[in-house]
């Protein structure tokens, strides 16, 4: 997947390293932010077990983000517009 510029980078790769790199830096902070969360949670309440409510907390809505935006990527790349909306096309001759 080359970039949206299409500027070539490093003597002709158009990958950009942002774009490389950007899916599991996302998915890293989404686990950073969980764990605090789930830190945050046991630090405020002095319990000290993995109780639902930390587990499922705010927390873990980056994460939860991040799976439904990959698991649409990955729905969406199966889809052909072209194919699909080809058949929807009126055909008419004249103006």
């Amino acid at each position: 997947m080359g970039n949206r510029i299409g500027l070539e980078l490093d003597g002709g790769s158009t990958t950009s390293p942002l774009l490389t790199h950007l899916p599991y830096l996302n998915v890293v902070l989404s686990m950073v932010v969980a764990v605090a969360g789930y830190l945050n949670h046991r630090i405020t309440t002095g319990q000290y077990q993995g109780t639902v409510a930390a587990l499922a907390g705010l927390g873990n809505l980056p994460a939860i983000i991040c799976v439904v935006v990959v698991v649409a990527k990955m729905v969406m790349a199966g889809v052909d517009p072209e194919k699909e909306l080809n058949e929807l096309r009126y055909e008419y001759k004249g103006a």
